[in-house]
């Protein structure tokens, strides 16, 4: 018998050596193979607290105060001194201090080992000491997964009350919160004994969501209001000193009040805190109180039909599901506004105009001269219009999707929309309007289309007061979704399916219109005179820009490009300026508007108060550095100007803000002065 034939032997495998492995930047110690040690020195992890201690490593701090309208000069100090400047904070909380990341280590060394002075205030650099735990709390947090969509079927009214349930805030909630007002009214009252803190917002109109913020107003005692305005003469100073006032004493109560800021310099100064107890972000203002009324003729508005609280609350949900309910977009209160403004239009109306319910002037409140005061008592007119909730939202969409915002002011006080010139020609606004126009006719800065806006909705009691301030990128964005929201109803109204529509309108997609930043267009009025020489016009033009360029802006430039230019059959003289900006000049102009000569000429008001400006803020300072460049292009046509602004290099969101700054003066200055340029050349 044949030997058996030997089977194969498996090869053994060679086991692994591992090692004892310390990770000094993560603070770990774990036993490990050569491959898992390098999966971790290669992992993000471990790079990201590299990258972080890098970054530790070129931070400075120096203690010192350094007032609001000094920090772009100081930012600049230093970046010319040591070298490139990459974050800079400035704590203004208790022990007050300036903490520094520069671009290099050699700019640290430099920063630690010298003694400058900058203000008359000595300088002196420490290097900052980040421990490994500090780091830590560094990390970027990982984003929370999105929301599963919420599961609605059934008939449409089903849905959105089951929608509603989900996202409206608690009566537990609510509950908790009117703590909120007794501790906040405790807590200021030593300070200003008699006030009283009193809410309004949507916690008030019954509109709040669960992570809603609560509104709050400090109305101060009548006599003590009087002795602080005795101190101060400026009504909006003593607001800020108010709010200032306000931080420092919440500051106080620790147990009550965190994440405590003041806002004094907005145009409504508030203090934003966190009430630990129920853990809600409230906003406390000081500002007349108009917010209160406001309120309560929602309020009011809302008890008048069951239908409007359910329209109110799905559409300001799915304005905020789509990112244009907030800051720099529609504020709740402008969104509610355009509600009752479509509530007012449709046939037959729903709600009436809001001077109906100030006939009688025995409900007559008054704050700064507008009537808050309405007939809260007396029951709205019955309505003719049965129409259900979602053809109400089928016609809102349907209303907003082409509506000409540009050219219009809505006014839900008369219950009309005016053409904008209208508010141009005071003498023809009807006479509801009589306390509008004598004001308007006292400051002309009152009126209520002064400021360039993309939208225009008129606060129904604050005549003057324009409640939005909605980017055209968000105001086509809008638009765009009240478009598609119109054709999905209509879809499902046609073919009687109404599963899940809910969750197609508040998960319905379209392409953010970006707002091109880089390169914006600035139009001016036409000149629409054929005589006017060609040639004298655009000299003209390049004085008066150079002179804005050079003395208004600071500019150091040069022309790029000076040539005549065709495009689509259409003739035009083109300028391009290639400019670079030492100074800021654009922040804390109101500062330096005292003393100022009574010229009535706009440019040299706005060349006084640079000169003001630099002379306090950049006193023995000399920038070398930009802080960025861009091209200024000037394009000359035969009926009108058209000024282009492009960022070349530097820092983005400088640049954004002197945008702003230089789009809110061209206007100002420049219409004046054509139309006595061709004045002298038609002469």
């Amino acid at each position: 018998m044949e030997a058996a034939k030997q089977q194969p032997q498996p090869t053994p495998v060679a086991k692994k050596e591992q090692r004892l492995f310390k990770c000094d930047v993560c603070n770990i110690q774990y036993t490990g193979t050569e491959s898992e040690i390098s999966s971790h020195i290669f992992g993000k992890k471990h790079k990201e607290r590299l990258r972080l201690l890098e970054d530790a490593s070129k931070q400075v701090l120096v203690h010192v105060s350094i007032p609001d309208h000094q920090r772009i000069v100081f930012k600049q100090f230093l970046t010319s001194t040591f070298g490139c400047v990459e974050k800079i904070y400035f704590n203004d909380l208790g022990r007050r201090f300036v903490s520094v990341t520069f671009k290099s280590l050699e700019s640290v060394t430099k920063a630690i080992n010298s003694r400058h002075i900058f203000d008359n205030k000595k300088l002196n650099f420490e290097k900052r000491n980040i421990t490994l735990r500090q780091v830590k709390k560094k990390e970027k947090k990982q984003r929370p997964l999105p929301q599963p969509r919420f599961i609605l079927t059934g008939a449409f009214e089903e849905q959105i009350r089951e929608l509603i349930k989900k996202v409206e805030r608690s009566p537990e909630k609510s509950q908790e919160i009117q703590s909120l007002y007794s501790e906040l009214q405790n807590c200021l009252m030593h300070e200003y004994p008699d006030c009283r803190v009193v809410p309004f917002g949507s916690v008030i109109t019954g509109l709040a969501f669960t992570d809603s913020d609560v509104d709050c107003f400090v109305s101060i005692n009548p006599i003590q209001m009087q002795i602080l305005m005795s101190k101060c003469d400026d009504i909006d100073l003593l607001h800020s000193r108010l709010v200032r006032n306000t931080k420092n004493i919440l500051h106080k109560y620790k147990t009550l009040f965190s994440h405590i800021v003041g806002i004094p310099r907005a145009s409504v100064p508030i203090v934003k805190c966190l009430h630990i107890k129920s853990q809600t972000n409230c906003d406390v203002s000081f500002k007349n109180g108009f917010g209160i009324y406001n309120s309560r003729l929602i309020f009011f508005f809302i008890a008048s039909d069951p239908r409007l609280k359910t329209l109110l609350q799905f559409i300001k949900y799915w304005a905020k599901n789509h990112d244009f309910l907030g800051y720099k977009t529609f504020s709740s209160y402008a969104l509610t506004m355009l509600i009752i403004y479509y509530l007012q239009q449709i046939s037959p109306p729903i709600l009436i105009p809001i001077k109906e319910l100030q006939k009688d002037k025995k409900f007559d409140i008054y704050i700064d001269g507008w009537n808050c005061g309405f007939d809260g008592i007396s029951a709205l007119p019955k309505t003719q219009n049965t129409s259900s909730v979602l053809t109400l939202l089928q016609g809102f969409y349907h209303f907003y999707e082409d509506y000409d915002f540009a050219n219009n002011v809505i006014c839900p006080y008369v219950g009309k929309s005016f053409p904008i010139e209208a508010f141009n020609n005071l003498e023809n606004l009807l006479p509801s309007f009589q306390t509008y126009v004598n004001l308007v006719k006292v400051d002309r800065s009152k009126n209520l289309i002064s400021a360039k806006r993309n939208v225009f909705v008129q606060d129904p009691f604050e005549h003057t007061r324009n409640i939005t301030n909605t980017p055209d990128n968000k105001l086509k964005f809008f638009k765009s979704h009240c478009k598609l929201a119109y054709t999905k109803i209509t879809n499902s109204i046609e073919n009687n399916t109404y599963d899940n529509l809910i969750n197609t309108l508040l998960n319905q997609q379209i392409a953010t219109v970006k707002n091109n930043s880089s390169n914006i267009l600035v139009k001016f009025p036409k000149m629409s005179n054929s005589d006017i020489d060609k040639s004298s016009l655009v000299n003209s033009v390049k004085i008066v820009v150079e002179n804005i360029l050079t003395e208004m802006l600071k500019c150091n430039f040069e022309i790029d490009n000076d040539e005549v230019c065709t495009e689509k059959n259409v003739t035009y003289h083109s300028v391009n300026f290639k400019c670079q900006t030492m100074y800021n000049v654009w922040f804390a102009r109101k500062l330096h508007t005292e003393n100022l000569s009574a010229t009535n000429n706009a440019l040299l008001k706005e060349i006084e108060i640079t000169n003001a400006l630099i002379d306090s803020g950049y006193k023995n300072i000399s920038p070398k550095n930009p802080l960025f460049s861009f091209n200024f292009t000037v394009n000359i046509f035969d009926d009108n100007l058209k000024f282009s602004i492009r960022l070349i290099d530097g820092d983005k969101r400088e640049y954004n803000i002197f945008f702003s700054f230089l789009n809110s003066r061209m206007s100002k200055i420049l219409n004046p002065f054509f139309s006595n340029l061709i004045k002298e050349i038609n002469a």
